[in-house]
């Protein structure tokens, strides 16, 4: 299977891996729709009601069925997660074909020059895609979301802004996926269209994050479950009932909307 997956696409290989996997039962449709997914990252994965949580809600009001665990620390890059054993952590939570482990690098680094994220990140990035690989897991990457205001003090020009330092981790992101063979999922996209279509609508990108500006709140926190969720199922969250206190149906369901336009027309 992993031989006849290779020149496949992403779906095809997942479904095909599944069904090796899953042969020996008469659900197969409930075993194609119960990743096990790996979360390694830090308060950007962590923080309030942790993305993991909010990810396994939205895909529980779809009927479908998930297993998450996380590896979480504040303030952690990606390579302190390798020396902490995450990479064997990981391995042994993921079970089948078609798994994931997600990986969110602190929210910094891939903003900064490729000189510099590529010391920091490339051989961490390498060792889960490898193990995943081994494993016929994804791994898929977490393209974060700029801060409010960008991140001045390592921009190139000494002054930022929200676009400007998401352009930056797009690029930092994707540059990364082309070198090691992982996976983008572009929730910080779908991230930049919620709060671009909050300013135009007489509303506050700030909705998004925390007092901080950087960290986010409980609405950023559903921007990335309905990016996460497309990216996982390869499937639309647009219908899916499931929306946090103080988000409104018809706000919840412009979310939905972007995230199927940006991950499943990406």
């Amino acid at each position: 299977i992993a031989a006849q997956c290779r020149a496949a696409s992403r779906r095809e290989c997942r479904q095909r891996s599944l069904r090796a996997k899953c042969a020996w039962s008469s659900a197969l449709e409930s075993c194609e729709r119960m990743p096990r997914v790996f979360f390694i990252g830090n308060s950007f994965t962590q923080g309030g009601t942790s993305l993991p949580s909010v990810l396994a809600q939205l895909a529980k009001s779809g009927k479908r069925k998930m297993r998450v665990a996380r590896q979480t620390k504040n303030g952690a890059l990606l390579y302190q997660h390798v020396q902490r054993g995450g990479v064997e952590r990981a391995r042994g939570f993921i079970k089948n074909p078609g798994d994931f482990v997600v990986l969110q690098e602190q929210s910094q680094v891939f903003s900064l020059p490729k000189s510099q994220w590529m010391s920091y990140s490339l051989d961490a990035v390498q060792s889960f895609q490898d193990m995943c690989a081994s494993e016929s897991a994804q791994c898929l990457l977490f393209l974060t979301w700029g801060y409010l205001n960008g991140d001045f003090y390592h921009s190139p020009a000494g002054q930022d802004s929200y676009d400007a330092m998401q352009d930056r981790l797009g690029s930092g992101y994707n540059g990364v996926a082309q070198m090691t063979g992982a996976i983008v999922c572009p929730a910080g996209e779908v991230w930049r269209e919620v709060y671009h279509y909050l300013k135009e609508h007489g509303g506050e990108a700030r909705q998004l994050y925390r007092s901080d500006n950087k960290h986010n709140s409980a609405l950023g926190h559903y921007v990335v479950a309905c990016a996460m969720y497309a990216c996982i199922f390869d499937a639309s969250p647009v219908g899916l009932g499931f929306r946090p206190g103080g988000v409104s149906p018809e706000l919840a369901a412009t979310i939905q909307q972007f995230a199927a336009n940006v991950v499943l027309g990406n």
